[in-house]
């Protein structure tokens, strides 16, 4: 991860005592993530109501 932030995204001095793993909640329904509005013009499939 220290590596990946230092060489591919060039932010200097990555500490690795600083960067964890977050994990998030997101919202879901009958077990299935609901549709993101940001992202639906770009798929190809229309949003239910």
């Amino acid at each position: 991860m220290v590596a990946f932030l230092g060489q591919d995204l060039c932010i200097k001095n990555p500490q690795s005592d600083v960067i964890t793993p977050k994990f998030f909640l997101l919202p879901t329904a009958n077990e299935q993530p609901l549709p993101s509005l940001e992202l639906s013009r770009y798929l190809e499939t229309e949003i239910p109501e």
